[in-house]
């Protein structure tokens, strides 16, 4: 059994759709779990979504801040909302931000494509330039507010493979800029989610944890489908029921004694989101005794 008795369990709301967003936070609760992400709908009503969140004895883990931060023109806006998540974050209790880029046309219609780690159609030094400059300028920002910035990697967009993920992670200070992996986005881009955990373990303050149906996946490569395409196959899976190792995922995190959040992501259920959301609670249950 694993050892991370300080983890906290959360279930991001995103595989329900059209459901009223207090429904969703009903199933949430009641599957067990301890928290959530977002809160778009009372984004500007935090006191609201607080008494929400605590008639349900639930927390609100972080915001998702995606984000145009590798585009000169667009970046300084995107680092502004950014903070403005922060605060939001912050006012509910949240220690962490979940940062992510973006990507263009041709990005966001051959994610994972390659599966070897490497994509020719990657940044220029000026993009990664302007990239690890917003991240820096948002991650010192971040501290200032009192959480830390971590950023999620993504299929689709500029920090898709495990080499582009290393060069954002070499070019800003880690007391600045934390890792919020994602166990499906890392195996859809072509990684080892396991290498990733182990060799960031100490930089790990959040993530998307979530299985990956490789057959799926390799369809969706072969028949050139984009993302949405992919998650209608079934690309992502729940937990225990795909390809990657999370057991050993968790694993590598033991020795820091990991205190943040697992937060299970689904994109897309084919079975229905709280079905899914049960099947993956149970496997945590199994797997960390709670």
């Amino acid at each position: 059994m694993l050892n991370l008795p300080d983890a906290k369990l959360g279930c991001h709301p995103i595989a329900w759709k059209d459901v009223p967003f207090t429904q969703i936070l009903d199933d949430i609760a009641a599957t067990g779990y301890q928290g959530t992400e977002g809160g778009a709908a009372f984004r500007n009503n935090p006191e609201e979504y607080r008494r929400e969140l605590a008639q349900r004895n639930l927390l609100n883990a972080t915001v998702y801040a995606g984000g145009p931060y590798f585009d000169a023109a667009q970046a300084d806006a995107a680092v502004d909302k950014a903070l403005d998540s922060a605060r939001f974050v912050k006012s509910l209790g949240g220690n962490v931000l979940c940062v992510a880029t973006g990507g263009n046309a041709e990005r966001r219609n051959s994610p994972g494509f390659y599966p070897q780690g490497h994509r020719p159609d990657g940044l220029d030094d000026a993009g990664w330039r302007t990239l690890s400059d917003a991240m820096k300028r948002l991650g010192t920002g971040c501290r200032e507010i009192g959480v830390t910035a971590a950023f999620h990697n993504h299929v689709g967009t500029y920090v898709e493979t495990r080499d582009e993920l290393d060069k954002l992670m070499a070019l800003v200070d880690p007391e600045i800029l934390a890792l919020a992996p994602d166990t499906g986005h890392l195996y859809y881009g072509g990684a080892d989610p396991v290498a990733v955990y182990q060799d960031y373990a100490s930089r790990i303050r959040y993530m998307h944890f979530k299985d990956a149906n490789a057959e799926a996946i390799e369809r969706a490569r072969r028949e050139k489908m984009n993302q949405g395409q992919c998650m209608a196959i079934g690309g992502f899976a729940e937990l225990g029921r795909g390809a990657v190792d999370l057991v050993a995922c968790l694993k590598a995190l033991e020795p820091y004694h990991y205190d943040g959040w697992i937060m299970v992501e689904q994109d897309r259920s084919l079975i229905g989101p709280l079905q899914s959301a049960q099947i993956s609670r149970a496997w945590l249950r199994e797997q960390l005794g709670r």
